[in-house]
């Protein structure tokens, strides 16, 4: 007598379901950010726009006249708050907008955005590893220019900080 017996396979599955990932982990996001600032330090114009530009461009426009016409004007401290706001854009506009867009489409076009999406990182913690090392070079180049603007033109003391970083943490 022979009995014939179902044959169970198991497919193995490509990525965990959504049930099964764990919740956000500091140490897959470590790592990946760790990543990420090699991967950007090594694209010498992506460094560039991440470091550079941003205190370049405010350097530029503070040497034009019309700045320095509208620098005489603004009271006391006026034209750090010009200085600061020109990096605020420029750094949130080139080193974190630009390079950010930059980086996702690069790691989707090479299919690495598949896979970290596909494996067990969250998306969450795909694009904030990405986003990591621009938002902290852009919050050293911040605080740099702040403190030197306000020891070179001696602009008085913040009112009101809290809303400062308000700001910084709502732009970013």
């Amino acid at each position: 007598m022979s009995t014939a017996t179902a044959a169970t396979t198991t497919h193995p599955t490509s990525s965990p379901s959504r049930r099964d990932r764990q919740g956000f982990s500091w140490r897959r996001f470590a790592s990946m950010a760790r990543a990420e600032l090699t991967i950007l330090l090594r694209n010498k114009v992506a460094a560039f726009y991440a470091i550079a530009l941003g205190p370049l461009m405010v350097l530029l426009f503070a040497g034009l006249p019309t700045v320095q016409l509208i620098a005489e004007a603004l009271p006391a401290g006026g034209f750090t708050a010009l200085l600061v706001s020109m990096l605020t854009i420029f750094g949130l506009t080139m080193a974190i907008y630009y390079n950010l867009t930059t980086a996702v489409v690069a790691r989707r076009e090479k299919l690495m955005l598949k896979r970290l999406i596909s494996g067990e990182s969250t998306r969450g913690e795909v694009l904030y590893a990405i986003a990591t090392p621009n938002i902290v070079i852009f919050l050293f180049q911040f605080v740099a220019v702040f403190a030197a603007s306000a020891i070179a033109f001696g602009s008085p003391a913040m009112v009101n900080p809290a809303l400062l970083i308000l700001a910084l943490v709502l732009g970013v």
